[in-house]
């Protein structure tokens, strides 16, 4: 396969973002649902992702921050708990939707170019009828 991935496992997920090492927190919404997320944008954060958490919230996420609009892609590399990833544009328009199964090497990627990634506990995006097209809004918090 010539095609360069990028691949980030998911990461460590903590009620702060402080706690879980992560650049901040930010809320999102989505189709009138909102969230509370830990947001990661270093290399370190994007490469740790959620590994190692157990549970997660219902509306607790992780928003994955990229330096650039590319082919990433997601696995969950000790990752225990089911997720879901939905990867967006520079416009925070959604592009795709994968369930990711706990600890598995799948690879996970955008089927276009991806500047943001979302994990959500697996089917949070489905129960709540979004899909792609949708638009993300992301506000971030001091």
């Amino acid at each position: 396969m010539k095609k360069l991935l990028r691949i980030f496992a998911p990461a460590v997920f903590a009620v702060t973002a402080a706690a879980a090492g992560a650049s901040g927190t930010a809320s999102i919404e989505i189709r009138g649902h909102s969230a509370s997320v830990s947001v990661a944008e270093t290399a370190e954060e994007l490469q740790h992702g959620l590994m190692g958490v157990q549970a997660m919230p219902e509306n607790r996420g992780m928003l994955f921050v990229f330096p650039k609009s590319g082919s990433w892609c997601m696995w969950m590399k000790n990752t225990p708990l089911p997720l879901s990833v939905a990867f967006f544009d520079d416009n925070f328009r959604l592009i795709s939707i994968a369930s990711m199964t706990p600890w598995s090497t799948e690879i996970h990627c955008a089927l276009n170019p991806a500047r943001y990634a979302l994990e959500m506990n697996d089917g949070w995006f489905r129960a709540r009828g979004i899909s792609p097209g949708d638009t993300l809004s992301v506000t971030r918090r001091p």
